[in-house]
């Protein structure tokens, strides 16, 4: 498993917990700590996928830097980003 897939499975793993403590009856404080923990894997694996954003030739500027701002705010967006332009170039390759 490469960089970018440990990056997306992160991501999707934070969407998950996100969305169970917006739809759960966690008490706020912990509902914070849970999504808190949930993200640190994905800030460690940031910086790889907005490198790849960089350098991806698929995309214009307005497309990286949409993606760019996504990656940060939004999250399972690396998972996202994952599926439409890293794991096409690996079944090609």
């Amino acid at each position: 498993m490469g960089r970018l897939a440990r990056a997306a499975a992160f991501s999707l793993f934070q969407l998950l917990v996100v969305l169970a403590v917006v739809f759960g009856p966690l008490d706020a404080g912990v509902a914070g700590l849970v999504v808190l923990a949930a993200s640190v894997p994905v800030a460690l694996t940031w910086g790889h996928v907005q490198a790849d954003v960089a350098m991806n030739g698929l995309l214009d500027e307005v497309e990286r830097t949409r993606w760019r701002i996504a990656v940060w705010c939004v999250p399972g967006a690396v998972a996202l980003y994952w599926l439409r332009y890293v794991r096409p170039r690996a079944i090609d390759s």
